[in-house]
């Protein structure tokens, strides 16, 4: 059976010692639906999920900003988090604002995490630590028990932690001998 919000939800509810659910309006505590996509997001956030990358190259708005950068383009609107900026171990100045990416480049080249909200598309690990994390969430309003929450959150600290390993495999970075950082520090 593939993932799905209810099965991740069903199964953190499981964790907390609480019975499954086949749909949020099975949640009579209205936990699970209310906090799914605070939840969803923040995991995908959190990790670097390499299921859950994209690239963009995005174009310079017609207007500047007001001061500091001559070029500003839209972030994705599905970005949930700046991976990268530039390639080639070319790394641009920039800056986040609100919707906007702030360089002095004309496109600016990213990678990111977007909001892939189809559980079915994830890997296992991240399935897992979104259970874990919407059991660490729940654990407290399910039981009253600080002690389960803890442990909940320490599962789900845990997983973010493997999960970092296997993605830096998947995903290796960028040379460090490309970096022109390095090349000036080095002398050449």
């Amino acid at each position: 059976m593939a993932a799905s919000a209810i099965s991740i939800c069903s199964n953190a509810r499981m964790l907390c010692g609480h019975g499954s659910i086949a749909s949020f309006e099975e949640d009579s505590t209205g936990i699970a639906g209310n906090m799914w996509d605070m939840v969803r997001q923040a995991t995908l956030r959190l990790g670097v999920w390499s299921r859950v990358r994209k690239r963009a190259a995005l174009p310079a708005l017609p207007d500047a900003p007001a001061w500091g950068w001559n070029y500003q383009a839209i972030v994705p609107p599905d970005c949930l988090r700046v991976l990268s900026v530039g390639e080639g171990g070319e790394v641009p100045d920039f800056e986040i604002e609100g919707d906007r990416i702030l360089s002095n480049e004309a496109e600016i080249k990213i990678r990111y995490v977007y909001d892939a909200t189809n559980p079915a598309t994830w890997d296992a690990v991240l399935i897992e630590a979104t259970t874990m994390h919407m059991a660490a969430v729940m654990a407290y309003p399910l039981t009253g028990s600080k002690t389960l929450q803890d442990a909940m959150q320490a599962n789900f600290a845990a997983l973010l932690e493997a999960a970092r390993g296997i993605n830096a495999i998947e995903a290796p970075t960028d040379p460090i001998g490309d970096s022109p950082l390095f090349r000036a520090r080095a002398g050449y």
